[in-house]
């Protein structure tokens, strides 16, 4: 997709777009409005974001020359003169006006989230500090853990006030991480055009619940962010060491890549996934648990400002139910013991980590292409 006139309208400057409510931004002034359908300019920019309620239209700009787009969700369809952006939809294009219409059917993208209990200072007036800010905790900790993934493997790192993106090439793809809960206009108009690019599969995090990608055509789900507080750790029943060695941290990659069926890096590359200098970044560990002498699990934290994180604690499919999930969670946040630690649990792993202390205080939404 061409980009047009990047000027940014009066009315658009400091627009909110939480809680899938329609994104507060105008178009520039239309050439002609008739049943329900409005005409502009060919260098313009239509904005509406999606809503939850009735699946309005999409965040985009488009200039005068429009080229085929079939990633995440978007397909160019009917010849040069129609463009269907995700399921909900319709603009048609020629070099001189685009129409935006509204579509016919509800949007029923989002769904239903774990149950998260309130863990307001107001109803629970004993509750640790380390529950505050639970979601930009978890913002911030994400954008640490993936600039370190994104350096490492030598992708480029954008970062804007809500959002930074990782763009990787056609196995690893093009992660989100959502900053702030209101991001303008302009910055889901950005979002929107490095996902369109993105060569390969495309991953959002939202921890504030707040953003709707619908018009990605991603699927999207809903998983508890999680907040232990700092206090002792008991030692683990097998042994856990920490990465050091590339080797080791291949045997890391591997496992991981295993337990969660990570397909995108399949037939394996060694250090694709985990680079040789992942553990060399600000902050990464990666720990393995090791079951008479082979390696059963493994894991990566992130400690940043003040907060630890885990991420990708797996183990592969021949070793489960052994407890090495439960090894590496202990020998990980041994070190990180005098530490707020967050993490964002699956449905599966939930109970293991209120197991070890942890209790789920908000939910995020994540998206995904594939």
């Amino acid at each position: 997709m061409v980009v047009g006139d990047r000027h940014r309208h009066p009315a658009d400057v400091g627009a909110p777009a939480g809680g899938g409510r329609k994104q507060v931004c105008r178009p520039w002034p239309a050439v002609k409005e008739q049943n329900g359908s409005r005409e502009y300019d060919s260098v313009m920019q239509a904005r509406a974001r999606p809503q939850k309620a009735n699946g309005s239209a999409i965040s985009v700009e488009i200039g005068p020359a429009v080229r085929d787009i079939t990633s995440s969700g978007w397909r160019h369809d009917e010849g040069p003169s129609r463009l269907l952006l995700g399921p909900r939809l319709l603009l048609r294009l020629d070099h001189r006006t685009v129409t935006e219409q509204e579509p016919p059917v509800a949007n029923t993208w989002q769904t239903t989230p774990d149950p998260v209990e309130d863990r307001s200072r107001q109803d629970h007036p004993d509750r640790p500090a380390a529950f505050d800010d639970a979601a930009i905790r978890q913002a911030r900790n994400s954008a640490a853990f993936w600039t370190a993934i994104g350096n490492s493997r030598g992708h480029e790192v954008i970062r804007r006030r809500s959002f930074l993106a990782v763009l990787g090439g056609e196995r690893a793809g093009t992660r989100f991480l959502l900053q702030e809960p209101d991001p303008d206009a302009h910055e889901l108009a950005e979002l929107t055009e490095l996902a369109v690019r993105s060569t390969g599969p495309v991953d959002a995090e939202d921890p504030f619940d707040s953003t709707d990608l619908s018009h990605l055509g991603m699927r999207n789900w809903q998983m508890p962010i999680m907040v232990r507080p700092p206090g002792p750790v008991p030692a683990p029943a097998m042994e856990v060491i920490r990465v050091r060695r590339t080797h080791e941290l291949q045997t890391a990659e591997e496992i991981l890549i295993d337990g969660f069926e990570l397909t995108r890096f399949t037939p394996y590359r060694p250090g694709e996934m985990f680079p040789t200098t992942l553990t060399e970044q600000p902050g990464v560990g990666v720990f393995l648990a090791v079951l008479d002498g082979e390696a059963v699990g493994a894991g990566v934290t992130v400690v940043h400002d003040g907060f630890g994180s885990h991420y990708w604690v797996g183990t592969p499919s021949a070793h489960r139910s052994r407890g090495a999930g439960r090894a590496v969670m202990l020998g990980s946040l041994a070190p990180m013991s005098n530490l707020p630690v967050t993490l964002t649990a699956s449905r599966l792993g939930r109970p293991l980590y209120e197991s070890l202390g942890f209790t789920a205080v908000t939910s995020s939404t994540w998206w995904s292409s594939q």
